[in-house]
């Protein structure tokens, strides 16, 4: 596993070392991974590719392609344009091709559809297998957030 946080791989490897677990956690960056061609049976992407620009999210979705092995599988959960901080009064929608960004957030908020993200995975080889969205509320019901969970598979 990987994540762009060193603080975050270091908290993890004390979780899992006190449940007497093992695995290969490193630093790394998710628009440049550095892991060899067809290396993972499978990418998970929970939460995470959302805060990239347009730019990164399609480099991490070209390595994603890169990594796995052929057959290998693909999931990603992510912000949906069915929240209603997006469709809502007073939202903050983009124009299109850009990335939300929230007062005080260093980073881009990407919201997406199913279909919009079955386009963008279907060109580069990944098969969608299976495709829908998640909603809750928050503060009592007075905010719904939607959430678009895929999984797809390499040729």
């Amino acid at each position: 596993g990987f994540d762009f946080s060193a603080t975050s791989i270091e908290l993890c490897k004390r979780m899992l070392a006190t449940h007497d677990v093992g695995a290969s956690l490193t630093v790394e960056d998710m628009t440049s991974m550095s892991y060899p061609t067809e290396y993972f049976d499978a990418v998970i992407d929970v939460f995470s590719s959302y805060c990239l620009n347009d730019e990164g999210h399609a480099a991490f979705l070209d390595g994603v392609v890169r990594v796995l092995k052929p057959g290998g599988r693909f999931f990603t959960y992510t912000p949906s344009k069915g929240s209603s901080d997006w469709t809502g009064p007073g939202n903050v929608q983009p124009t299109p091709g850009s990335a939300v960004v929230y007062p005080n957030n260093r980073y881009p908020f990407r919201y997406t559809s199913v279909q919009e993200l079955a386009d963008d995975l279907e060109t580069r080889r990944l098969m969608v297998t299976g495709a829908e969205t998640l909603r809750r509320t928050y503060g009592r019901g007075k905010s719904a957030f939607e959430f678009v969970v895929v999984e797809a598979q390499r040729h």
